[in-house]
């Protein structure tokens, strides 16, 4: 525990994924690796509601294909 304690921020997760699969055995713990399947995400980018001349908005206004390639990559 004091080792848990003294290092919390260094072991605290940002993500945790909740998978609802079967146990090897009841009350023995297992970590669960290599699942296959389907996952799905909705991404929506909200922009100006029309269009916007580059030489007169380029750089001030966010270019929403650009918007989505920065949060895929």
């Amino acid at each position: 525990a004091p080792f848990l304690r003294d290092n919390a921020d260094e072991l605290r997760a940002s993500l945790a994924l909740i998978c609802d699969t079967g146990m090897y055995a009841d009350g023995r713990p297992a970590i669960t690796t290599q699942l296959r399947g389907l996952m799905g995400e909705e991404i929506v980018v909200r922009a100006a509601s029309r269009d916007l001349h580059s030489g007169n908005f380029g750089g001030l206004a966010a270019n929403p294909i650009q918007v989505l390639v920065n949060a895929l990559a």
